[in-house]
């Protein structure tokens, strides 16, 4: 069912493909029993001057694979908005990562839906505990001669 996918806006080409070539069968799933929840702060528009001046911004998450060796399982990616409602689900089903792989979600600058307090929930699942994956996003824009660019990291939400 491949061909019935509909482009997501949010993803670049290679990732348009990851989804629709990396589908995971349910026996992968149980095979990867590690699961955790990393929490990604997305800044689509930061204050600029006063609490009443914004600066919107272009913000990248990044979901990258560090094993040589292993896929890790990404099971679910879900945008939220400052008042922490739910904006947009991106994946319909999990997907996997090929070792040393990675998948990319664009927030453009102009997408509002997000705010100051946006943020991604990933949930992912790899076959050993100590698998790390480094899950981040990049948030960048230019105003004339200012320009702001700068990094977030993302935080495991498993205790």
């Amino acid at each position: 069912m491949v061909g019935c996918i509909e482009p997501q806006p949010n993803l670049n080409t290679y990732s348009e493909k990851v989804i629709e070539e990396n589908n995971v069968s349910q026996a992968e799933i149980l095979a990867h029993e590690f699961v955790d929840t990393t929490y990604v702060p997305i800044y689509s528009d930061i204050y600029n001057r006063s609490a009443n001046e914004r600066f919107y911004l272009t913000a990248t998450l990044s979901v990258r694979n560090t094993s040589y060796r292993d896929t890790m399982i990404i099971r679910k990616i879900d945008y939220f908005n400052t008042t922490g409602e739910l904006v947009e689900e991106y994946l319909e089903s999990p997907i996997y990562l090929n070792p040393m792989g990675s998948i990319d979600y664009v927030i453009d600058e102009e997408d509002k839906k997000g705010g100051s307090g946006a943020n991604f929930i990933v949930i992912w699942s790899a076959n050993n505990i100590k698998f790390k994956p480094v899950i981040q996003a990049v948030m960048i824009s230019t105003s004339g001669p200012q320009g702001v660019a700068f990094t977030t990291d993302g935080v495991s939400t498993n205790n």
